[in-house]
């Protein structure tokens, strides 16, 4: 099954924005012509398009881009042999990738590293947002071997006219996920119109696998092993959270909800009617959910607090993500054109347009100042929980046979837990269930990608 990644339109009152003072006045546009050409790959010519071609030829209006399109109209999975072929062949000078080609790509060494770059265009680590490039260094091996120009933090938003309604206190700073869930559970029972109010609800992404994948990500726990070849639900964590879930099910805190996706073409997606059927906290049925900093408005009072972080390491959060990563091949003819881009998009210049534009935040040290919100610079002094198995996705987990997995596997979860939920088994039992009847889920998946 395909999978598709979404992106912002960006206007054309970019270019007025930028202005002419990036060429003008901007360091970081050295070793780039205007005259130049470049070929750039892309997952296609719209999402290029809306991302980054009006801020680069806002800077460089005479510069030929020749794109190369992965993806064009996002019907088939694309892998990373795909994109080694399009490196070796084509020897483009800048790669627009996602993080799991990012690091399959670093690992055969067809990408250059940043670090000398960096330090030749005056460009500190202490200039960026330093939880990017500690992702992007995991996620290169220990290398830097690309750049992000986005970051995405979660917020734990809330209402707080129900929590002044049930008398419970507002969700602080640091929580963790334990907590959260905890908290989610004093609005047990809870009435809002005639409706029941769930604690915390997730969107699209309230089914009882997504509540537990939620948890264990959280914590930075995993229920597959680093080589993605067992399931882990035989070990006593794992059972434990799983309990915890059950609970809060069972006492109110959460509502069982179905997965309400449909399958179009090979690509999962989520309709119109799925989207409004998960807007529970928007219709003011829910006292808390998970959205993306600087999120849409509602018809009630919120608050937010940052997103939660683990309990060992009250310093780290897994609600922090890098957006799509700039990377240099190491066949490119023209790599410090290459790289002027790549500093180009890490510019104040760049970073106060999109603040104009609304759009996510800039991964560089600035930016909090830049857009004047308290909760940025909370957010900023959050560090990235850094998986162990960063470096690499296990062989064959990008296969159609994997993605297909995941759909099984979410569903056997689901029907597990809920089993769990109603009654009809406890939750070690659905423990069992998982572990065993997953397992040959995966089993039979692994068999499939090696043959």
């Amino acid at each position: 099954m395909a999978r598709t990644k979404r992106f912002l339109a960006v206007p054309s009152l970019i270019a007025a924005l930028i202005g002419s003072s990036v060429i003008a006045g901007c360091s970081s546009t050295a070793g780039l012509s205007t005259s130049q050409s470049i070929k750039i790959v892309a997952d296609s010519k719209s999402q290029f398009d809306t991302m980054y071609r009006d801020y680069i030829e806002a800077a460089y209006p005479g510069l030929s881009i020749e794109l190369v399109e992965m993806n064009p109209d996002y019907t088939r999975s694309v892998t990373p042999e795909m994109y080694e072929q399009v490196v070796k062949e084509q020897k483009p000078d800048l790669l627009l990738i996602w993080d799991h080609f990012y690091s399959q790509l670093g690992d055969k060494q067809l990408l250059e590293d940043l670090a000398p770059y960096m330090k030749a265009s005056g460009l500190r680590k202490e200039d960026l947002y330093d939880g990017m490039p500690e992702m992007l260094s995991a996620k290169g091996g220990g290398k830097l071997l690309g750049l992000s120009p986005d970051v995405t933090f979660s917020v734990l938003r809330y209402n707080k006219e129900l929590f002044a309604k049930a008398g419970v206190e507002s969700p602080r700073d640091g929580m963790s996920i334990e907590e959260v869930y905890e908290l989610a559970g004093r609005f047990n029972g809870m009435k809002s119109g005639g409706k029941t109010v769930s604690g915390l609800h997730m969107g699209i992404f309230n089914t009882p696998s997504s509540l537990v994948g939620s948890y264990l990500q959280s914590e930075g726990m995993s229920d597959i092993s680093a080589d993605g070849t067992r399931l882990l639900w035989n070990a006593p964590e794992l059972a434990l959270v799983l309990d915890k879930i059950v609970q809060l099910y069972r006492s109110g805190s959460f509502a069982l909800e179905e997965d309400r996706s449909k399958v179009v073409n090979g690509v999962k997606v989520y309709d119109k009617e799925a989207v409004e059927a998960g807007e529970h906290f928007a219709k003011g049925l829910a006292a808390m959910t998970f959205e993306n900093y600087g999120g849409q408005k509602y018809g009630f009072e919120t608050g937010e607090v940052t997103p939660p972080v683990l309990s060992r390491d009250r310093s780290r959060s897994t609600f922090i993500s890098t957006g799509q990563i700039m990377s240099i091949p190491r066949t490119s003819d023209h790599k410090k054109a290459a790289w002027a881009i790549i500093r180009l998009m890490l510019s104040e210049h760049i970073a106060k347009a999109k603040i104009k534009l609304g759009y996510p935040p800039v991964p560089i040290s600035s930016y909090p100042g830049l857009k004047g919100d308290s909760m940025l610079d909370k957010l900023f002094e959050l560090k990235p929980y850094i998986y162990p198995q960063a470096a690499s996705l296990p062989k064959g987990w990008d296969s159609t046979s994997m993605l297909d997995f995941d759909d099984a596997y979410a569903e056997l979860k689901n029907k597990e837990i809920t089993a769990a939920v109603q009654g009809s088994q406890t939750a070690s039992q659905a423990a069992a269930n998982i572990q065993k009847r997953g397992q040959e889920l995966l089993d039979n998946a692994l068999a499939k990608v090696e043959n």
